[in-house]
């Protein structure tokens, strides 16, 4: 499969099903600028988040 859009716009979708990945393609262009928006405060708002991790069931900081 070629790469998304929203792969493209940094987003990871390499766990979405065929099926979620049909949905996000069929996102309007307003709707994906909404989704980069809302991602672009997330980012910057995850700080030490970024550091955890789920591994074998748990988590690990």
């Amino acid at each position: 499969m070629s790469q998304s859009r929203l792969d493209r716009l940094g987003f990871d979708t390499q766990f979405a099903t065929d099926e979620q990945l049909a949905a996000l393609e069929s996102l309007s262009d307003a709707e994906i600028e909404l989704l980069v928006r809302i991602k672009g405060k997330l980012d910057d708002a995850s700080g030490d988040v970024e550091g955890h991790s789920v591994e074998a069931g748990g988590v690990v900081w």
